[in-house]
C-alpha cells in the first residue's frame, strides 16, 4: 500500500488537481469546501484549529479563482462534455477562501455567484451535445 501511494496522486505541482484524465475544478473545489466544513464545526465547538487544514489551501484557490466566469463559477480549462454549474457548492468554497484564507478576491466572487444565482440559469445545446435540441432551467 505504501508503495503505491507514494506513486499515485492526483494534487499536481500547480496546485491543479487531476482525476479521470483531467484537471478538474470540482476536485479542486473539494479542498476548500471540506476544509471549510471541518474549520466550521471546529468553531461551533470551540475546539483548535489544526495548521493543517490550510495545507496548500491558498495555492489551491489561486488557481481555481483564475478559472471563475464573470458570474463567480470555475469552469475546466480543458473544457467539459456536460453543463453543470453548483452554485451552492461554488458559493460555499468562495465563502470559505474568503472568510479563512481572508482572500480579497473571493469575497467579490462569492458575492457575483450569489448575484447570478438569484437569475434563472438557461442554456441550451445545439443538436448533436444533447441528442437534440436541449434547454435546461435551473433555479435556486
Amino acid at each position: 500500500m505504501r508503495e503505491w501511494c507514494q506513486q499515485t496522486y492526483t494534487l499536481l505541482p500547480d496546485s491543479t488537481a487531476e482525476n479521470h484524465g483531467f484537471v478538474h475544478p470540482g476536485y479542486m473545489a473539494a479542498a476548500l469546501s471540506l476544509s471549510g466544513a471541518a474549520l466550521n464545526l471546529l468553531h461551533l465547538h470551540r475546539q483548535p484549529i489544526p495548521p493543517h487544514l490550510f495545507w496548500h489551501r491558498q495555492d489551491c484557490y489561486n488557481v481555481l479563482k483564475r478559472w471563475c466566469d464573470i458570474a463567480g463559477a470555475p469552469h475546466c480549462p480543458q473544457g467539459m462534455d456536460w453543463p453543470y454549474f453548483d452554485y451552492v457548492e461554488y458559493s460555499f468554497v468562495h465563502a470559505t477562501a474568503n472568510l479563512y484564507l481572508e482572500d480579497a478576491d473571493a469575497a467579490d466572487l462569492q458575492v457575483r455567484l450569489r448575484l447570478d444565482a438569484r437569475e434563472p440559469m438557461i442554456l441550451t445545446l445545439p443538436p448533436g451535445e444533447g441528442g437534440a435540441d436541449c434547454t435546461f432551467v435551473a433555479r435556486l
